[in-house]
């Protein structure tokens, strides 16, 4: 049938990149990109039907004459019996009537399969379509798993420094605490003269 679509690509993707397992984006190992169907759905060319290189049409129209030529046969036949083997007007006009009768047949034979056609182009582009939607929400999907992983990692470093500098901070207060305690005796002391407690502290 003479349709001008993507439906052999369309198949290939069905069949090769639409499992949960594959990582749809990649735009490698052959999975198709959202971005990719979508250019494919631009690219589709517009519906065309040519009957003449439409293999079931053609057989239709040979099937019609086949029978065109058998009941325009029959009918002059059934004429000539009635009338002696003598041809008449009505005799032609009854078998031109038949044989009419049954090429119409076949042209709307012809005209079921174009509207055939029609409807399998357009449930191609419907499959198209739904491919790009899934295909968009997977990736939508990997850039949130993905961007929820970046997240988690910062926090996590965010978290590590921050009791890092908890730590060193108690650290630092502590060390402040004994520093001030030490001072206080030693000044305690250098108001009795004795100064070796400041000079351990190296305070002049």
């Amino acid at each position: 049938m003479a349709v001008n679509s993507n439906y052999n690509r369309q198949d290939r993707l069905q069949n090769g990149s639409t499992s949960a397992s594959s990582a749809a984006g990649t735009g490698s190992g052959g999975a198709a990109t959202s971005n990719q169907m979508l250019q494919m759905i631009l690219d589709r060319q517009p519906f065309q039907y040519d009957a003449k290189t439409d293999s079931a049409a053609q057989a239709a129209r040979k099937a019609a004459a086949r029978n065109a030529r058998a009941v325009t046969r029959d009918t002059l036949g059934q004429h000539a019996g009635m009338t002696g083997g003598m041809p008449s007007t009505a005799a032609v006009s009854a078998a031109a009537q038949a044989g009419n009768a049954a090429m119409a047949q076949g042209a709307d034979r012809v005209t079921e399969l174009e509207q055939l056609a029609y409807q399998k182009y357009l449930q191609e582009g419907q499959n198209m379509a739904n491919m790009h939607s899934m295909l968009l929400n997977q990736e939508q999907d990997a850039y949130q798993r993905q961007w929820n992983e970046q997240q988690w990692a910062y926090q996590k470093e965010q978290d590590a420094y921050q009791r890092s500098w908890n730590e060193n901070q108690r650290d630092y207060d502590r060390e402040q605490d004994e520093y001030e305690k030490k001072l206080a005796m030693a000044q305690l002391a250098a108001a009795y003269g004795d100064y070796s407690g400041l000079k351990a502290l190296g305070v002049d």
